[in-house]
């Protein structure tokens, strides 16, 4: 009997231990439980990116990110109280993406997910055309950027009792809750046409954050062309293209020239500089080489969207924001291409043209560079030596 009961006992706290088990491991998303699951873990993400900080810290973003003018007149009715809540509550709302973009961009530079270095921090300004004014945004400087990571971190630190630190280290990396800091200055500096200072936050994350975050993979791709079987082709092609390039750059020269002329700006003319492709003559390239299609073309396989795209792409990175040169290139800035960063274009138009991904790009490269772009090299090349 004592055995019975004892048998009966055990087998009870097994199934017990079994169901918590699987209602744990197995439970279905809107599945209804008949004890209560914490998720530790989600919990503890939600905390990170959902729950802002202390008021301290708000304020010292909103003096960062706001003009004295707009400072000294909020919106109407504004309360710290109500900014946070209303911050939050898009955080939460968008909970599941905004941690997938981060941990997406702070596993990038061979590190885990956990934490975003300013490499890394510089990969979503890039992604996500932070820096770039349109209709409704303002620009924002390069170096603007590396001051907003340092002080995101600087407030991270602060909140674990690290005192104020002024400028962050080389190997500095910010969590979750700062790289929310660093969204909340973002949205305050470049939605400066909304008065609502809380709206400027939901409209970062609904039009510059979700819509553009992840989408392109330039790591990966440099990773590539930086293969010895690419480097070969390039090398072989090196004068031609080199021709080219500095044939398009020196228009841009002469371009430049006359909008300074114009303006009676000619006093700010650097003098001699590396030479470098504007956007204006890297689409006249493509059109001169008969590059770029339209839609009623038989095989349109590029069009001077794409072209525009693949000039964004290419001349916005690479380089190391903290080189002292006050931005993410690593040459001709936000409206030029330098001569490495041609290269890489022309491998980023060959994988238009020739789409087959079972042919090795150093293949594709040459064919693209022997069928469309060989001839008109020849041309400006002879152009030179005569």
């Amino acid at each position: 009997m004592v055995l019975h009961t004892c048998g009966t006992l055990q087998t009870a706290i097994s199934n017990a231990i079994w169901s918590i088990f699987t209602y744990k491991v197995l439970r279905e998303e809107n599945a209804e439980y008949p004890f209560p699951i914490v998720d530790i873990r989600k919990a503890r993400m939600l905390q990170q990116y959902t729950k802002l900080g202390s008021d301290k810290e708000l304020q010292t973003l909103m003096k960062a990110g706001l003009t004295k003018q707009e400072r000294s007149s909020p919106p109407d009715e504004f309360t710290i109280t109500k900014y946070r809540q209303t911050i939050e509550n898009t955080l939460l709302k968008n909970f599941e993406a905004l941690s997938k973009i981060f941990q997406h961009y702070a596993a990038g530079d061979d590190g885990d997910a956990t934490s975003m270095s300013l490499q890394e921090f510089w990969d979503v300004v890039r992604d996500c055309e932070l820096s770039k004014q349109t209709s409704d945004t303002q620009a924002v400087k390069k170096e603007t950027f590396n001051r907003i990571f340092e002080r995101a971190d600087a407030l991270e630190e602060d909140g674990e009792g690290g005192g104020n630190t002024a400028i962050s280290g080389g190997d500095a990396e910010i969590t979750p809750d700062g790289f929310v800091n660093a969204l909340i200055e973002i949205s305050l500096r470049k939605y400066k046409k909304e008065s609502k200072w809380s709206k400027r936050f939901d409209l970062l994350l609904t039009k510059g954050i979700l819509p553009k975050a992840c989408r392109t993979n330039t790591e990966s791709f440099r990773k590539d062309i930086s293969q010895d079987d690419v480097q070969a082709v390039y090398k072989k092609y090196a004068q031609k293209l080199r021709a080219v390039f500095e044939h398009y750059a020196k228009q841009k020269m002469k371009r430049v020239k006359k909008e300074r002329r114009k303006s009676n700006d000619e006093e700010n003319d650097s003098g001699a500089s590396e030479l470098d492709l504007g956007l204006p003559e890297w689409i006249k390239w493509c059109k001169d080489f008969k590059l770029i299609t339209r839609s009623g073309d038989m095989r349109h396989d590029f069009g001077e969207d794409f072209a525009n795209k693949v000039f964004r792409n290419v001349q916005a990175g690479g380089g190391d924001p903290d080189d002292g040169s006050g931005g993410a290139s690593v040459g001709g800035g936000d409206d030029s291409l330098i001569y490495l960063e041609f290269l890489e274009a022309l491998a980023a138009v060959a994988c238009f043209k020739l789409v087959n991904p079972y042919i090795p790009l150093a293949s594709r490269l040459e064919q693209f560079l022997r069928d469309m772009v060989d001839d008109g090299a020849k041309k400006i090349l002879k152009r030179r030596k005569n």
